[in-house]
């Protein structure tokens, strides 16, 4: 059986630890500059741990799109978790929810700020990545020579690496 559930509006973003900066940099640019429906806000929310990946993301956003209005909301959710032998236990997670936006926002609201000076702001650059193009050297992405694991794996030689012969007491029967 099929949920028709409904995600959460494109111009919304839930940032979390696990992907990174520069993926939600894009994602908001594309949303508010290069998007067939240009966008005029975007939301973003985090909880958690993941506030301390939002706060400056929002700070590099602001610093690579001119004129966006920030507006913060700080509110928390009470979450009740059950643990492996069934007991149930509250918690309270801290949610902060950001929008900003290229049109005013409420100025007396607690959490607005003004858009930055033109002079603060470095237009952002898509930079496509070319990991081809440039070339790493004689070992490939991971470095050539040696390295952590200089007498095994890739050894001073640059090598195969491993057993190379010789007498060690115990192997092989010796």
């Amino acid at each position: 059986m099929e949920k028709d559930k409904e995600g959460p509006p494109k111009n919304e973003v839930r940032v979390t630890m696990k992907t990174r900066v520069a993926s939600y940099l894009r994602y908001v640019y594309h949303h508010l500059e290069k998007d067939e429906e240009h966008f005029q806000n975007v939301v973003l929310k985090a909880a958690g741990r993941a506030i301390a990946r939002l706060v400056p993301l929002v700070e590099l956003i602001r610093r690579r799109i001119k004129g966006l209005h920030q507006d913060s909301k700080l509110s928390s959710v009470t979450v009740t978790d059950e643990t492996k032998s069934g007991e149930k236990i509250e918690r309270r997670i801290v949610m902060l929810e950001i929008t900003l936006s290229k049109e005013p926002l409420d100025t007396n609201s607690s959490g607005y700020q003004a858009p930055l000076p033109d002079t603060e702001v470095e237009e952002y650059q898509e930079v496509l990545e070319a990991r081809e193009e440039a070339p790493r050297g004689r070992g490939g992405p991971r470095g050539g020579r040696g390295g952590l694991r200089a007498g095994f794996r890739g050894g001073f030689r640059g090598e195969r690496g491993g057993f190379r012969g010789g007498s060690i007491r115990g192997f092989r029967g010796e």
